[in-house]
């Protein structure tokens, strides 16, 4: 049960990876959009590695782990809005 988990959160981190790594297009909304999106994607990057910590330890996952990850993902959005980005 633990490897398929592990090589499920293996697959997941790998797609996130790829999907950062796509070139921002042209526009001035379309590169906002990527730049939110690539914070969202660094966001479940960075709990995905919070479960897999836990996950190979053998321990459940910690609280400040997954709070760290949604205070960077706050500190990225923020960034990306300040720069007048707002996408909605």
């Amino acid at each position: 049960m633990k490897r398929i988990l592990l090589s499920v959160v293996g697959v997941a981190l790998g797609l996130l990876r790829a999907v950062r790594a796509v070139d921002a297009a042209a526009t001035r909304a379309e590169k906002c959009a990527a730049a939110e999106l690539k914070a969202a994607g660094k966001k479940a990057d960075a709990k995905l590695r919070c479960h897999e910590t836990a996950l190979t330890q053998g321990k459940s996952v910690t609280s400040a782990c997954l709070a760290g990850a949604d205070a960077r993902f706050a500190v990225a959005f923020a960034k990306v809005q300040a720069r007048a980005c707002s996408t909605r």
